[in-house]
């Protein structure tokens, strides 16, 4: 209805102060009825002017608040005061009229009336959400809400885009997995890479919830929360396993390398998998497993070096020990018997050698590297006799038959030993001929029946030199006369007896020297002296500790006897 169809009627205003209706009372009565147009207020519809004062539109019935928000009793004060903290209201009892705040606009309250609370939700007829109350007036301030892109990332992503996002991982992983020097490494790599990726998922799964992923409006949320927390738990899975499984990794590896036959980096796996000397069992295992191969490829000084580092570096690993023990005795052998066939007896001989004097060298042993070993010193012995080293083949036929007797080879070097040795003296005797005697001796007492020992029994009893040299002046008729049995104050006749004939005698040269060709062997006491017309002049020197001759000629088999240089002065002819 228009303000022209009803015109306002002025209500008497009151004589003096009213009560103050109280705030509870207001809310129930507009919760009741509705309130009616009173006063001054114009009509809804109706302009308004100066002088008039607003009236409140009746409000459509209002459900009982629920507990929260609080009610509005909370808001009461004492009476006569308005409720606190309400804009623009004055801090004393009303006395007059109520200024508004800005020009124009009309006192509030209204002159002469009681202040008026009303309550309204948010549209006319709406149930307020959660039973909040809204008051008439009030601007609420919206909610706000995360940005567009934030919110376009908390949607659910396009299949492309997750399978992409796979691939992309499985391609990293591969790649550093191709980095790495070992499984372990790679795995290690593969790691720090998944903990990158778990970093980087977690992230993106926060800004997503912040931009509404876990928001009633996603139907899809636990789908991706899910899928979200498994790739999570996998990454960090991946993670913590790439440290776990080092020693494992490290330790698979060098099975695999040692199944290829790859022995240095199966050594160096098993190293890092924390095996070390002296009781790794895996290490000694693939030291005797290369040492194995390489004496099949007839690399036999590698072989004896691998096998001999499992004794010096494991001897804990009992069992590889022992392993080692048996390779080492069949890679001497087999060592041995292929320098045999190469003809290389010195090399034979050497290894064979070392292998029997090895302490775990048994009896089979000793029997199998004997037959090898004595093949070798006889092929080495008659080698040497061909080539006219006599040295050299008795010497291997000694070792021969010394270490050897029961040998084949022992009994047929019988005759080349005789030949040997015969040679060897006869060398003997123009270099130092002192030494060709043993050799002789030996040949006359072991070899006699041979041709070779037979002549040397003819040898060793030949008459033999004997030589010297005086030292001061020569006079004319000096002679050297050797003589038996000469001692210190002998009778004259018997003196005259010894020195005359048949007493060998030589005429000493003018430098000195003189020479007996051939005297049977035996002691020979030496005389000098001077022989002129009128007749012959001796001297004898004699021991003062027992008065027998003090140049005595020994002579022996084989070789010269030398007297030496002698001090002595020639008599003065008579």
């Amino acid at each position: 209805m228009d303000s022209s169809d009803t015109p306002p009627v002025d209500q008497p205003a009151p004589s003096g102060p009213t009560e103050q209706p109280h705030a509870a009372d207001l809310i129930a009565s507009a919760a009741q009825e509705p309130l009616a147009a009173t006063g001054p207020y114009p009509k809804q519809g109706e302009p308004a002017s100066e002088s008039d004062a607003p009236t409140v539109p009746a409000l459509p019935g209002v459900p009982a608040a629920p507990q929260y928000p609080p009610a509005p009793e909370q808001y009461l004060t004492p009476p006569g005061q308005p409720p606190a903290g309400y804009p623009g209201q004055p801090s004393g009892p009303y006395s007059g009229p109520y200024p508004g705040p800005f020009p124009g606009q009309p006192p509030y309250p209204a002159p002469n009336t009681q202040p008026r609370y009303d309550y309204q939700y948010g549209a006319q007829g709406s149930q307020p959400p959660y039973g909040q109350l809204v008051v008439l007036g009030a601007q609420v301030p919206p909610r706000r809400e995360p940005p567009q892109w934030l919110r376009s990332l908390a949607r659910p992503f396009p299949f492309w885009i997750t399978l992409v996002a796979v691939l992309v991982t499985l391609a990293l992983f591969g790649g550093l997995a191709l980095l790495g020097n070992d499984w372990a490494q790679s795995a290690l790599f593969i790691g720090l890479a998944a903990g990158t990726v778990f970093l980087f998922v977690a992230t993106l799964t926060i800004v997503r919830s912040i931009g509404g992923l876990g928001g009633a409006q996603n139907t899809h949320r636990l789908r991706q929360y899910v899928s979200a927390g498994l790739a999570l738990f996998l990454l960090l899975g991946l993670f913590g396993a790439s440290f776990v499984l080092q020693t494992p990794l490290h330790r698979a590896q060098a099975a695999s390398f040692e199944g290829q036959k790859q022995w240095q980096l199966a050594l160096t796996e098993y190293r890092q998998a924390g095996e070390k000397a002296p009781a790794s069992n895996d290490l000694a295992r693939v030291y005797n497993e290369w040492a194995e191969q390489s004496t099949a490829q007839g690399e036999y000084s590698a072989a004896i070096d691998f096998f001999s580092s499992v004794l010096k570096t494991y001897p804990g690993a009992t069992s590889q020990v022992a392993r080692a023990k048996t390779g080492i005795v069949a890679t001497y052998i087999a060592w041995g018997k292929a320098a045999l066939d190469g003809k290389d007896y010195q090399s034979a001989a050497q290894r064979l050698d070392t292998l029997l004097a090895l302490d775990y060298c048994d009896s089979g042993c000793q029997t199998t590297a004997g037959a090898a070993d004595a093949t070798a010193y006889y092929n080495l012995a008659e080698a040497a006799l061909a080539t006219q080293a006599y040295d050299v083949a008795v010497d291997k036929f000694h070792s021969l038959v010394a270490r050897f007797p029961s040998s084949p080879e022992a009994t047929q070097a019988h005759a080349d030993l005789a030949k040997s040795l015969l040679g060897l003296g006869q060398k003997q005797r123009t270099g130092v001929c002192s030494q060709a005697v043993p050799t002789y001796q030996e040949l006359s007492t072991k070899f006699a029946d041979t041709p070779e020992g037979q002549a040397a029994t003819a040898e060793l009893a030949q008459p033999q030199p004997v030589i010297g040299r005086f030292t001061k002046a020569i006079p004319g008729g000096a002679y050297a006369i050797l003589a038996k049995g000469m001692y210190h104050n002998m009778p004259q006749n018997e003196f005259l007896s010894k020195v005359s004939y048949p007493a060998p005698r030589v005429h000493v040269n003018a430098d000195g020297s003189f020479r007996f060709n051939a005297l049977a062997q035996g002691t020979w006491d030496l005389v000098w002296a001077t022989v002129n017309a009128n007749g012959e002049n001796y001297l004898f020197a004699y021991r003062q500790s027992d008065g027998l001759s003090y140049f005595q000629a020994k002579v022996g088999p084989l070789c010269a006897f030398d007297l030496g240089p002698i001090d002595e002065d020639f008599p003065p002819g008579l």
